[in-house]
């Protein structure tokens, strides 16, 4: 196809000819994919005349060849990277374009931005993208292409290679193997791919690519296109030839691991402006059993992504659910199930959007085990302290009772975000027999032997500062790991011995507003963690808070006692003292009742004094020159600390 092209608007001559393009990449995306979109729409209105939206734009190659070849009204391309910028300067080079035309607009947006301010439109198309979109956005960002569509309007979406497929990598080039991703470990992956590439800066580049591609499949984009008020009218697939490893068929469908690409055209469901799936009907009360079902939970064995489904279980809890959430807006736009899952979550994150980490961190905690991801209450109790006292704290990170290494996971994440190290200690043999409690069954002393170090470092990754400490603790302690100062540590040995030794030897250690989390305190099943805990807190003046997530984790916080609080302490050492004369003198009762009289009084005294001398404007003057002095007496002590 050749176009040339010769116009004048106010003065100014404008020419350009595909002939002149020199980039292949170029002229698919300017010429060939506006042809396939235009083919897919034509007979829904096609695209001359039309008011057309191109959701993730990227360097808008294509929203140009849709604005100059196929006469659109109007075409505005959105992306929330910053490459839009070059549409200009390529188009010199490939077309000799000297200015945009006046149909087409670029803009940067940002991931959860509303749409509403730049008008409605006919069509909206993505090409390319959704394998990169953020896996907790995909359905609210088909709900806000809706929201800026006619009635009648229509959605074109590409996608691939999706994620499960042999080259759901993006890496192929460089790691020429199908799902090499699927199959190998993750610093073999990374160490082919630095072998293949120019230079450092290009493998760290590709690195970010594959880390932040999401992990959905074919079923669940199409479920979340539905969820959001669309109807597929067309859809098309193409499939991976090659032949499906037999240890990956035992984890996923042989659909979702041969199907690279997904192409379909939707249009906005025309019964109602939105889809709201129906709730479960409530139960009749006089017609219930009176030993409703167990519930039982189960994620399809086609889908990838996170959402959990509950059946079997007594819904009268879903309805009052339901009543909860009728005012929030989520009712009116997403699935009924997901609105359960939404209740589980802070609202910092399902309503504002805070801490887009979160999907991988989810994605860590349920390697190997889906249904890990039941317990959101101790997997969001982990991201949100380790996030508040990494950015308050310095000090490292540890974990004593990796297993199979998936909190473990989670905890190296975040010491590699924050740039610390994390220390990993467990026998990966189970439990040690000298620690064997009292009356302990076999079932018990046979459990957690399912690991191996290696399984567990393929888990965790490969962090540079991940540092591995193997064998019984605390025998098992390093020097490094001896002389280290601590913000963040988990204790998950579940029996006595190693959670004793491991609070025995962490406290101390603690950074001031440091935090341990033990896991299985209030469990039932691990009566010796509960006992080391109380008897430590006992003995150490500690106190921690309780969390309601599957196991009964607890909280301890290493205070910083202030310059008051230790006063008071000070205080407190020479009251024995004092007590024992008073005791040795053996007062009659009437001089008893004298002595607390005359105390009394001098007490009185001494408040009035004391507020006489806070309300004097010395005391307002001096009192930033006593903290200053205290500040400076704490720092010279830390050190002998």
């Amino acid at each position: 196809m050749s176009t040339t092209d010769k116009r004048t608007d106010a003065g100014m001559s404008r020419s350009w000819s595909t002939d002149s393009i020199q980039d292949t990449a170029y002229r698919t995306k300017f010429i060939d994919v506006p042809n396939v979109i235009s083919d897919w729409l034509r007979d829904h209105g096609g695209l001359k005349g039309r008011d057309v939206l191109d959701f993730g734009c990227g360097e808008a190659a294509t929203a140009l060849g849709i604005a100059l070849l196929h006469g659109v009204r109007r075409i505005v391309g959105i992306d929330i990277h910053g490459g839009m910028e070059k549409v200009l300067t390529d188009a010199r080079v490939q077309l000799g374009l000297e200015h945009l035309p006046d149909n087409l607009e670029v803009r940067r947006v940002e991931p959860d931005e509303p749409l509403d301010s730049i008008g409605l439109f006919d069509v909206a198309y993505s090409w390319s993208v959704f394998e990169r979109v953020r896996q907790d956005i995909i359905l609210d960002s088909f709900i806000r292409i809706r929201r800026v569509l006619r009635p009648d309007g229509v959605m074109f979406l590409q996608t691939t290679p999706l994620f499960y497929s042999a080259e759901g990598s993006h890496l192929m080039p460089w790691a020429p193997w199908p799902w090499a991703h699927l199959t190998m470990q993750q610093d073999r992956l990374y160490a082919a791919l630095r072998s293949g590439c120019e230079n450092r800066e290009q493998a760290d580049h590709l690195q970010w690519v594959y880390e932040t591609l999401n992990r959905t499949t074919a079923p669940a984009l199409l479920r979340a296109v539905n969820e959001a008020g669309f109807d597929v009218v067309r859809e098309y697939r193409t499939h991976d030839e090659h032949a499906v490893p037999e240890e990956l068929k035992e984890i996923y469908t042989e659909e979702v691991l041969t199907t690279n690409q997904l192409v379909f055209l939707a249009k906005v469901r025309s019964s109602s402006s939105v889809y709201v799936p129906a709730a479960p009907p409530p139960l009749d009360v006089e017609s219930e059993q009176s030993e409703p079902p167990e519930p039982s939970v189960h994620r399809s064995s086609s889908d990838a992504d996170s959402q959990l489904q509950v059946v079997g279980t007594d819904k009268r809890p879903m309805k009052a659910l339901e009543e909860i959430w009728k005012d929030r807006r989520y009712v009116h736009e997403i699935s009924y199930t997901r609105n359960l899952g939404l209740m589980l979550q802070p609202g910092s994150f399902t309503d504002f959007k805070k801490h887009p980490d979160f999907m991988e961190a989810f994605r860590l905690w349920t390697q190997r085990d889906p249904f890990r991801g039941l317990d959101l209450v101790r997997l969001w109790s982990l991201v949100l302290n380790v996030k508040h006292v990494l950015t308050r704290c310095t000090g490292s990170l540890a974990e004593v009772g990796v297993y199979q290494g998936q909190a473990a996971a989670v905890l190296s994440c975040y010491a590699k975000r924050f740039g610390r190290k994390i220390y990993l200690a467990d026998t990966f043999q189970g439990f040690p027999e000298q620690q064997f409690e009292e009356g302990m069954s076999d079932a018990k002393k046979e459990a957690f032997k399912d690991t191996t170090l290696e399984s567990a470092r393929s888990v965790v990754g490969n962090y540079t500062g991940n540092r591995w400490v193997v064998g019984v603790f605390p025998d098992s302690v390093t020097e490094e790991m001896h002389e280290d100062a601590y913000a963040f540590v988990s204790i998950d040995c579940d029996i006595y011995e190693p959670i004793s030794e491991g609070l025995k030897f962490f406290w101390p250690r603690m950074v001031p507003d440091g935090m341990i989390f033990i896991h299985d305190y209030s469990s039932g099943y691990w009566p010796g963690a509960t006992r080391a805990v109380d008897e430590f807190c006992k003995l150490n003046g500690a106190a921690g808070c309780l969390l309601p997530d599957l196991a009964g984790s607890y909280i301890l916080i290493k205070q910083n006692p202030s310059p008051v609080s230790a006063a008071f302490s000070e205080a407190e050492q020479t009251r024995p003292q004092r007590s024992q004369r008073f005791e040795s003198l053996d007062p009659s009762p009437h001089e008893t009742q004298r002595a607390l009289i005359r105390a009394r009084a001098e007490i009185a005294e001494l408040e009035d004094a004391l507020r006489r001398i806070q309300a004097s404007r010395s005391w307002r003057v001096t009192k930033p020159l006593r903290t200053l002095r205290a500040w400076c007496t704490a720092l010279l002590n830390f050190p002998r600390r």
